[in-house]
């Protein structure tokens, strides 16, 4: 090291210094990428809409979603069932359901 030179560490490392990276490091995406992620796009849209009817449907009744699919309910939603009967129930006794 010269003696009328400073001397900094900085050069000995490759970490955070953009000029020693290579443009080679960044790769482009081939082209069937691009195209599955299109594919996917188009997709997700769709199976939106099959999530939101499954969500109106559990509203009316909790169990319905699993019956669809030829599942047995959860407990969780066999309890909330319960519970959303005997709301009914108390709201018709009461006269503000019909």
């Amino acid at each position: 090291m010269a003696p009328n030179k400073a001397y900094h560490g900085a050069g000995q490392s490759s970490v955070g210094h953009a000029a020693f990276y290579e443009a080679g490091d960044q790769r482009n995406e081939p082209q069937s990428v691009i195209n599955e992620r299109e594919r996917y796009k188009e997709g997700v849209s769709d199976r939106g809409n099959a999530v939101n009817e499954e969500a109106e449907l559990s509203k009316s009744d909790p169990t319905k979603p699993a019956q669809m699919h030829g599942n047995k309910p959860s407990k969780g939603a066999e309890i909330d069932r319960e519970l959303q009967l005997e709301d009914e129930q108390r709201l018709r006794e009461k006269g503000i359901k019909e």
